[in-house]
């Protein structure tokens, strides 16, 4: 029968697609938005967290006095990092901004690791180029209630050049007079494991290894391919550092650094490192975060993109992803409410500065399968340069949701789908040219919560592994092909878990009902509540159906 697939395929568009018609009757549903999503990857990372708090000291008379002499003499300097003041700052207070200024100035001055606590007179004793002071007028706790914390990651995202900040530790000492105003220093002191490093020779390699690997990059594709490219760099190449969740000292584990040049890191060392590139490349994205975890958002075409360059990496540890399918990029350009979906354990809650944003995480054309068509040159055109006005498709509004195989086909993947009723089609018409709708993609529709009917087409011969798998709720599976021989292991797992699913086989003969009816149970959880309806549809014969479990 597969051999007279495109004979078929002229007399389907022809006859108006009978059989569907028939089964579909006069079923109609409502419009709505569609989530896909997929299963969480256990890879993750624990932020840094260094000694930032804000010490209290209090002064008597004659310190107060000796405090303002000596504070004179502090000026303000400027900072090497590539980055300037960002983003982060301008998320800031103004009480925080006066923080995050100080520590700006004194970055690149830390001192010699010590033990001992400072006291006004070690304070005092520090080198003028070592210190930033900060003024208040009023009494100090309008000040001590900041969270260091927060100034901190906000500097940080801002600097993702920036190595010293995760090496040391920022003292932070609130200084409260007898006249009941105070004042703040910052000072940076080296840790033990850090007092012999040279950060400025050390940012001058990370800067240097960000340039070769941006020199890789074919900066004539799009944007989203050269994104893609970076991505893929970090997955195949550099080590989950699982020792740094243990050893709270190793500070380059948190860096790019540690991505670029040592070549092992975790969360916010992948992050880091992917949004140094990604800028240098001229695409914007930022660092966002939770109290545990570290991740990017990217934009393009003023939509902003999820990016989890961790999560996408095999396993903790692994020196790169496995698979080369979707699977790869599970984290890749999703959505907020799909990073939702993924990640069952919170591990993306946003937290400190990142709830701050003002904007929604919810891009969906430069998906992964979409940059791969462009990567692989299977589009003839970029949207956001030309539209997706070559794409037409029979009786269909999901435009880009089709990969071309060959001169004759097409594999659906589900690529911006947005609604309830899900049909894979028959039939896409591109540039005048009539191709059938064969396969659908690996994942294509793994973990989506708002599919509530799907059709499959016609012509189709191949549902990939796990491509409807944990649709939770699906009630109703159409299925109109022939030719259906090959279903992907766990296509269908978690489906029928909480309300039956009416699965209706329409072929030409009984005999191919019953195998792909067959085929589909095999890829159903054990229990899986599911209705079957096997309806024979020949342009030659009247209908006969059998209804079963």
């Amino acid at each position: 029968m597969k051999g007279n697939r495109f004979e078929k395929l002229t007399r389907r568009i022809l006859s108006g697609l009978a059989a569907a018609a028939m089964v579909v009757g006069s079923l109609s549903l409502p419009q709505g938005a569609l989530h896909v999503s997929a299963a969480q990857n256990p890879v993750a990372g624990d932020k840094l967290v260094k000694t930032a708090n804000i010490q209290e000291m209090k002064l008597n008379e004659e310190e107060t006095a000796q405090f303002r002499n000596w504070a004179l003499s502090v000026e303000a300097r400027g900072n090497s990092s590539v980055f300037g003041k960002g983003y982060y700052y301008s998320l800031l207070t103004g009480d925080e901004k006066l923080y995050y200024d100080a520590l700006e100035q004194v970055i690149n001055y830390p001192l010699d690791y010590r033990t001992q606590d400072d006291t006004i007179e070690d304070i005092m004793n520090l080198d003028e180029n070592s210190v930033a002071v900060v003024y208040e007028n009023e009494k100090q706790h309008r000040t001590i209630e900041l969270d260091a914390m927060e100034i901190m990651y906000a500097y940080m995202r801002d600097h993702v050049d920036e190595i010293t900040v995760q090496c040391c530790d920022v003292n932070i000492r609130q200084l409260d007079m007898v006249d009941g105003t105070c004042a703040a220093v910052i000072y940076i002191i080296r840790t033990q494991r850090y007092q012999n490093c040279d950060f400025e020779q050390m940012h001058d390699d990370l800067i240097a290894a960000r340039d070769r690997l941006v020199a890789s990059i074919d900066t004539t594709q799009p944007k989203p391919v050269q994104e893609m490219e970076v991505h893929d760099y970090f997955t195949n190449n550099v080590p989950y550092k699982d020792s740094a969740l243990e050893d709270t000292g190793d500070g380059l584990a948190h860096t790019a650094y540690g991505a670029l040049v040592d070549g092992t890191c975790v969360c916010d060392g992948f992050s880091d490192a992917f949004r140094l590139c990604l800028s240098e490349l001229g695409i914007t994205a930022l660092n966002v975060g939770s109290s545990s975890h570290e991740w990017s958002i990217v934009n393009f075409d003023n939509d902003w993109y999820v990016v989890d360059v961790t999560w996408d990496l095999r396993d903790s540890g692994d020196s790169g992803a496995a698979e080369t399918d979707t699977g790869k990029y599970e984290w890749f350009n999703i959505t907020e409410d799909q990073m939702a979906e993924l990640d069952s354990e919170g591990s993306h809650d946003l937290t400190t500065t990142s709830r701050r944003i003002p904007f929604n995480f919810n891009g969906t054309k430069y998906n992964a399968v979409y940059v791969t068509s462009l990567k692989n040159g299977e589009q003839d055109t970029y949207p956001g340069e030309s539209g997706d006005e070559d794409y037409t498709q029979q009786d269909s509004e999901n435009a880009g949701a089709y990969q071309i195989l060959d001169e004759y086909s097409v594999r659906y993947t589900g690529a911006g789908v947005r609604q309830e009723i899900v049909d894979t089609e028959d039939i896409i018409v591109k540039n005048g040219e009539v191709y059938a709708v064969t396969e659908v993609a690996d994942r294509a529709h793994k973990g989506d919560k708002s599919m509530k009917v799907l059709f499959i087409g016609s012509f189709v011969d191949t549902i990939g592994k796990k491509a409807f798998c944990n649709a939770k709720n699906l009630e109703e599976i159409i299925i109109l092909s022939d030719y259906l021989e090959n279903i992907g292991k766990d296509a269908f797992k978690g489906i029928g878990a909480k309300k039956t699913v009416e699965i209706a086989i329409v072929c030409s003969d009984m005999s191919t009902c019953k195998k792909t009816k067959k085929l589909i149970k095999k890829n159903l959880d054990k229990g899986a509540k599911v209705k079957f309806d096997l309806q024979v549809v020949d342009d030659d014969r009247p209908l006969a159906s059998e209804n079963n479990k």
